[in-house]
């Protein structure tokens, strides 16, 4: 029995309350996902305006 048909069959056992909060649950890790994509785009600029104005110690 493949991972996916086990998974489908668990998915199927749980109660109605249950699955409703496992899609919400599924549309915030997507909002999430969706925010963190940007926060990651807007983090790598800030990383790399410090890292230009930081001074660099040369040995």
């Amino acid at each position: 029995m493949s991972f996916i048909a086990q998974y489908k069959g668990q998915i199927s056992e749980t109660t109605r309350n249950t699955n409703l909060a496992f899609t919400r649950a599924v549309e915030r890790l997507d909002i999430a996902q969706q925010q963190s994509d940007s926060d990651a785009k807007s983090l790598h600029l800030m990383q790399f305006k410090h890292r230009r104005v930081e001074p660099t110690i040369s040995s």
